[in-house]
């Protein structure tokens, strides 16, 4: 080997050094920081993201409650005298459609001793609904009552599991199946006070 090409040899080693020295030393550490700077940049954008996300629903929020409130407005949550029949109708169409057979019978007022609660019962109808079906539709109906339009109470609720001489004896009326339940429910109903309404 002539000493040219030594020299050749040693300045393109050198060189070749050089460059990946420069590679690992300065391109290597850049690419990394461009890394960490665009998932630094990334995870800023999505918390501005996030904040305008949360921010939209905010005022989505407020403009949905602005109408619910609009609505409940113009509603009563009490139940007024002539609304009585249409709350009675709709009960029995619930049942209906959570395929319960029921009964429906409007319960005396009990005289009551403290004057609180002789104001109180006078201001509510006291329903008693007797239901035939399954437990599963039992719990729709009640899911029903807990969203009907009027504030109402669920007083007593009495299960009884039916046994075959209950459905022999009810074959006739309602078409049930050992293991169906008959329920009683005892519901107020709370009506507007018609003095306060004038």
């Amino acid at each position: 080997m002539t000493r040219a090409s030594k020299k050749i040899y040693f300045i393109s080693s050198a060189f070749a050094l050089g460059l990946v020295l420069f590679v690992v030393l300065v391109i290597v550490p850049l690419i990394r920081q461009i890394s960490i700077d665009s998932q630094m940049l990334y995870q800023k954008k999505q918390t501005v993201d996030s904040f305008f996300q949360n921010w939209q629903n905010l005022e989505n929020s407020k403009k949905n409650y602005d109408e619910i409130e609009k609505e409940l407005q113009n509603k009563t949550a009490l139940l007024t005298s002539d609304e009585a029949i249409k709350f009675i109708l709709a009960v029995e169409d619930s049942a209906r459609a959570t395929q319960n057979h029921q009964t429906i019978s409007v319960l005396e007022k009990a005289p009551s001793a403290d004057a609180q609660s002789k104001t109180q019962k006078s201001n509510a109808i006291n329903f008693q609904i007797s239901l035939w079906g399954s437990f599963p539709n039992l719990i729709k109906f009640l899911i029903y009552l807990e969203n009907a339009p009027y504030y109402n109470d669920i007083s007593s609720l009495q299960i009884n599991r039916l046994i075959a001489n209950d459905v022999e004896t009810l074959r006739n009326t309602v078409n049930l199946s050992v293991g169906d339940i008959n329920s009683i429910i005892t519901l107020s109903v709370y009506q507007q006070d018609e003095t306060s309404a004038q």
